[in-house]
């Protein structure tokens, strides 16, 4: 069994964006590597925390990697261990093993992201194919279907 509480240990964020080649910004934000956006303050940071402003993505580095990748908890860890050379325990520790409860909040956790990315996108096309097709902002407005200009939430 992969020992969870070593990768969170172990893998920072910081570390994680950069593995997958993401631009750390400074005072720890940067765009995020979830929904893509282009707003450069949008995701925030700490060593073992982030949490989107646009998107709402939140969670620890294992939800990061799940999110990023689109992989379910036990592939994610599979791949943070095997990535950053953590083994498997030469023998069981006396902690109990992952519960039901937290890897289905794990596994919500990242279906709920990639809900959220879908219907961002769908209402980000919605959006621009009425303004191609001659709506105005203060139409979109008044029928409160609108994204600022860094398409950073619905109204």
């Amino acid at each position: 069994m992969i020992p969870i509480e070593r990768i969170k240990e172990q893998i920072t964020i910081p570390s994680l964006l950069s593995y997958h080649g993401y631009h750390l910004g400074s005072r720890g934000r940067t765009v995020c590597p979830i929904h893509r956006g282009s707003n450069k303050t949008s995701f925030s940071y700490t060593p073992t925390k982030f949490h989107c402003f646009t998107c709402g993505a939140c969670g620890d580095v294992i939800a990061l990697q799940m999110a990023i990748t689109g992989t379910n908890f036990k592939d994610a860890i599979q791949t943070l261990a095997a990535a950053y050379g953590i083994n498997h325990e030469a023998r069981p520790r006396a902690e109990p093993k992952l519960d039901a409860l937290e890897l289905m909040r794990h596994e919500s956790n990242a279906k709920a992201v990639k809900t959220d990315r879908l219907v961002y996108s769908a209402l980000s096309d919605l959006h621009a194919r009425l303004m191609r097709n001659g709506c105005r902002a203060e139409d979109l407005e008044r029928l409160e279907l609108w994204l600022d200009e860094n398409m950073e939430g619905l109204k």
